[in-house]
């Protein structure tokens, strides 16, 4: 019995177990990275901006709340182009007639 703890002890300082620590730090890392908020979800947060975003409604002609704000910092910038781009396709996609949106 004395045998195999010594083992069991010089394994833990010997390289090998030196690089699976390692290997599974790195491991932890990406998982940590890969658990980011997925486009979706972040877009679905921006809901807390819609009184912001509404013509004729009172919030829209004020600055934004900082919980808005902080909600649009957020989302990744290709998450926002690429939803306004898939946004602008809607209305040819509906068989409806492209939208001429001019600057107020």
């Amino acid at each position: 019995m004395a045998t195999v703890k010594k083992s069991v002890a010089s394994f833990g300082s010997s390289p090998a177990m030196l690089a699976l620590l390692f290997l599974a730090l790195v491991l932890q890392n990406h998982v940590v990275k890969s658990q980011e908020p997925s486009c979706p979800t972040t877009l679905a947060n921006l809901n807390v901006c819609v009184p912001f975003l509404v013509p004729g409604s009172g919030p829209a002609d004020n600055p934004p709340s900082a919980e808005c704000c902080n909600a649009v910092q957020a989302v990744k910038e290709d998450c926002i182009c690429n939803t306004l781009q898939i946004a602008s396709r809607l209305p040819t996609r509906c068989s409806l007639p492209v939208l001429n949106c001019s600057a107020n």
